[in-house]
């Protein structure tokens, strides 16, 4: 069916009032290096700022390197491209920190009670600065794919018996959860939910309303079903031009990775209504997937 061409009045006046729901749509942004080579990952051992210093001094390092270690851990879960083993591997990831200070600031004073001692004042803080490195390689030739450095600082927060002082891996754990996801996104397609508009139709009609409001059921919950959904949003624009279809046939266009196709219709939507930001941001978000797409399809084996 050839479309009629929609009246720019007619596109003002519904893209004012369409918005009907916000979706949840997942996807997964490809890493920020290209490891399609590699199946496989070894963390090495930790390497510790001076290490004479005293035991107490090692294990808080490896406590927060292995705290570092077990939070990218959990990421390759949801990306699936490698086997974490211990021996030879594609890429070895190598932990090491390059300066490391626990300085504890307070005082415990005490008093004789008739031959006891007691403890009349016990106010501590404790403060925590660390440099962390963390090493990309290829093991095939030891060549570093990549090198960041990170430097972790942070004080308890309120004073507290010195027996109590919380141990330096609890002090510095929301920058080191920071941390973990830059190299995240350095190594693994991190999944993430996309929010995506969906709108309601404006029609009087009443069975275009009720076949609106079916397809809008088909996109959350346990009935989730996009293509479904896509169907019913492509019979309603082709057979009535209602913009509110047509935009949702667009986005549903683009979840099936049809993104020329969806292209297409918002081209035509922020011609005829180009100072609607609607349209406009729909189609960043497209770009924005397709080439995401293009990215980790190039990466598959």
């Amino acid at each position: 069916m050839k479309k009629k061409y929609l009246l720019l009045p007619l596109l003002i006046a519904l893209s004012m009032q369409l918005f009907g729901a916000t979706i949840s749509v997942a996807r997964r942004m490809p890493s920020q290096l290209d490891l399609s080579f590699a199946n496989s990952i070894e963390f090495l051992p930790i390497r510790i700022y001076a290490p004479k210093r005293g035991d107490t001094f090692e294990q808080d390092q490896k406590a927060i390197g292995n705290k570092f270690i077990s939070a990218l851990s959990d990421y390759q879960k949801d990306d699936g491209k490698f086997i974490i083993i211990n021996g030879k591997s594609d890429i070895s990831i190598q932990v090491s920190f390059t300066d490391f200070n626990v300085k504890d600031n307070g005082v415990t004073l005490t008093q004789d009670v008739e031959g006891e001692t007691v403890v009349i004042k016990d106010e501590w803080t404790r403060q925590v600065s660390a440099i962390m490195e963390v090493m990309i390689i290829k093991s095939a030739d030891n060549s570093v794919i990549s090198k960041n450095e990170y430097k972790l600082f942070d004080t308890t927060s309120s004073y507290s018996p010195k027996a109590e002082l919380k141990e330096p891996q609890y002090i510095v754990e929301n920058q080191l959860r920071g941390f973990v996801y830059q190299i995240a996104t350095l190594i693994f397609d991190i999944p993430y939910n996309q929010p995506m508009t969906i709108m309601d139709s404006k029609s009087k009609d009443k069975q275009v309303k009720e076949k609106m409001k079916s397809a809008k059921k088909l996109l959350s919950g346990k009935n989730l079903d996009y293509e479904a959904a896509k169907a019913i949003y492509k019979e309603i624009y082709e057979s009535t031009d209602d913009i509110a279809a047509g935009y949702n046939y667009s986005r549903m266009l683009q979840i099936s990775k049809d993104f020329d196709a969806a292209e297409e219709l918002l081209n035509k939507f922020t011609a005829a209504n180009p100072k609607d930001k609607t349209f406009k941001k729909a189609l960043e978000d497209l770009e924005k997937d397709r080439e995401e797409t293009k990215i980790l399809d190039s990466r598959k084996k």
